[in-house]
């Protein structure tokens, strides 16, 4: 540990791990759940029954009010006029359609009963298999950018709240990949920090990782940690539990010698080995 607010590694010093009840599945094509199953009522819970049936975060295709297709959350594969993946039907009714199939859930609602850590990010979080965190939940998305996130965390903290403890975040590095200024990207961070923080909930950041394959923003990373190292520290209070807590990989992996085991073959997203670190 390197001070009240920052960690080596990893997640699981601060998270307890246990497995989850909640439990998700992709029933038989129609706009039924079969006996002791519930059909899923929010696109939050959508998202979270996605990771519970195995799924990234990246295959939710958006909400709709559509009274032709089944309600609640469903799922499309080879489904003429869908496209593939995970839509919400607003419409409580709903009607079959073709072989789309409802997600249905079993003690999976309300979402505030079964979460106490919301995992939220980008392509990290959402390929990071978290199920094994107790009382914990993930609607990462791959490719998205602090903007992204912050863009629906009051919709997020709404429908898994009031009895969050965490909310584990991995995001900035995508906005640097766009172009996006580590301070400006730092901001945007800020600016999620302070929602989740103001619901009595602390923030857990895991950070930026050395990549084999973006030597080139590198500086940028080292420079937005930075950044997030000081806020954290300015807002530790000795005596108290600190409100942002950063997991500083960077650091962590060279020291460990940043090989590429660390990674899949694209030198960009972590391996099961990576992912080990983190857990």
């Amino acid at each position: 540990m390197l001070s009240a607010a920052f960690y080596v590694c990893a997640a699981a010093r601060l998270l307890s791990t246990a497995t989850a009840d909640p439990e998700a599945m992709i029933a038989a094509a129609g706009n039924v759940c079969p006996d002791g199953w519930s059909k899923i009522t929010s696109v939050a819970a959508c998202r979270a029954a996605m990771d519970l049936v195995g799924y990234n975060g990246e295959e939710y295709k958006g909400d709709e009010d559509e009274s032709s297709w089944p309600s609640g959350c469903y799922f499309c594969d080879d489904v003429g006029g869908c496209q593939d993946g995970f839509w919400f039907n607003e419409d409580t009714k709903g009607a079959a359609k073709g072989k789309a199939q409802p997600v249905c859930g079993k003690g999976l609602e309300p979402l505030s009963d079964t979460t106490s850590i919301l995992f939220m990010g980008d392509s990290d979080v959402d390929y990071w298999q978290t199920q094994g965190y107790d009382r914990s939940h993930n609607v990462a998305v791959g490719g998205y950018t602090c903007k992204d996130v912050f863009r629906e965390t009051d919709a997020m903290l709404d429908a898994f709240g009031p009895g969050l403890e965490w909310v584990v975040l991995v995001c900035g590095e995508n906005d640097i990949a766009y172009g996006t200024k580590p301070s400006k990207a730092f901001k945007r961070f800020k600016s999620i920090v302070d929602e989740v923080v103001a619901t009595g909930a602390r923030l857990l950041y895991m950070g930026t990782k050395p990549e084999p394959s973006t030597k080139s923003m590198w500086d940028e990373y080292r420079e937005y940690d930075e950044l997030i190292r000081e806020y954290a520290t300015s807002l530790a209070d000795a005596g108290a539990d600190p409100p942002l807590v950063m997991v500083d990989v960077y650091p962590a992996f060279e020291t460990l010698g940043n090989p590429n085991s660390f990674y899949r073959r694209d030198k960009l997203h972590l391996s099961g080995e990576g992912y080990a670190l983190w857990d």
